[in-house]
């Protein structure tokens, strides 16, 4: 089922009723589908985290894109950055700070090639935030081959009263999509439709 849903000043059609219901019982969006000064600011905080945290510099930023937002991860290996890229979508997901590392939920996925692989390892970890309700923290990734991808997120079950539910991601998509290697290991970008 869709609804229709005004995010960010803009009205969007066909947003998913789930992140729409948890947004509502978050109370992050007014009954008139704008987002609350709260989620705005956990947005943007979000988005800040990516920069540093703590004096400590992450490993995965966000930048803007047209009505959506992009995580731009790198690591000295491919497993790191392909992990970095978990984290940076989990923080938009769920505030970081709001969830222990209580399970550890092994995680795959498959795909043709590699920047398939990180759309659907991405996917996978948005799935089981959505559906399953794990709200995820830090990832380590196992192994990533050239159509294979294996590791494991740590976190715990969602719970609204205690955790702080962030931007609702539609889809991971193909657009402006990158994984390279360079000098310095590797670096990815992805497009997340919020």
């Amino acid at each position: 089922m869709v609804a229709s849903v005004r995010v960010g000043g803009v009205r969007r059609a066909g947003v998913s009723k789930a992140p729409y219901r948890t947004l509502c019982a978050t109370g992050a969006l007014t009954a008139t589908g704008g987002l609350t000064g709260e989620t705005a600011r956990r947005q943007q905080a979000a988005r800040e985290v990516g920069r540093s945290s703590q004096g400590i510099t992450l490993p995965y930023e966000y930048f803007d894109h047209t009505a959506d937002v992009g995580i731009a991860a790198s690591g000295a290996s491919l497993e790191e950055a392909f992990a970095a890229a978990g984290e940076g979508l989990a923080t938009l997901l769920c505030a970081p700070g709001t969830v222990r590392e209580r399970e550890e939920r092994e995680l795959a996925a498959s795909a043709p090639d590699l920047e398939a692989l990180l759309v659907e390892w991405l996917s996978e970890i948005n799935y089981r935030f959505e559906v399953d309700g794990f709200a995820f923290r830090t990832f380590r990734v196992v192994e990533v081959g050239e159509t294979a991808v294996r590791g494991f997120g740590r976190g715990e079950s969602l719970d609204l009263s205690r955790h702080r539910v962030g931007e609702g991601v539609k889809a991971v998509t193909y657009h402006g999509l990158e994984v390279r290697q360079d000098g310095k290991g590797w670096r990815v970008r992805v497009i997340l439709d919020v």
